[in-house]
């Protein structure tokens, strides 16, 4: 498990953050992640004007 995903399990934990909850976020991260690769910018690479176009509203 890397950082992010400890920070984010904490997280969870100390909001008591119910376990559906839980999957949709990881859910969403990967499909996130998946975009990302199809437009060929990894994740957690670009700019932050790169990061703003592609955001959703």
């Amino acid at each position: 498990m890397n950082t992010y995903d400890q920070k984010v399990n904490l997280y969870f934990e100390l909001k008591n953050t119910p376990e559906s909850s839980r999957e949709s976020y990881g859910r969403r991260i990967r499909s996130f992640t998946s975009f990302m690769k199809e437009q060929d910018h990894p994740f957690g690479h670009g700019s932050k004007e790169r990061r703003q176009s592609i955001s959703l509203p």
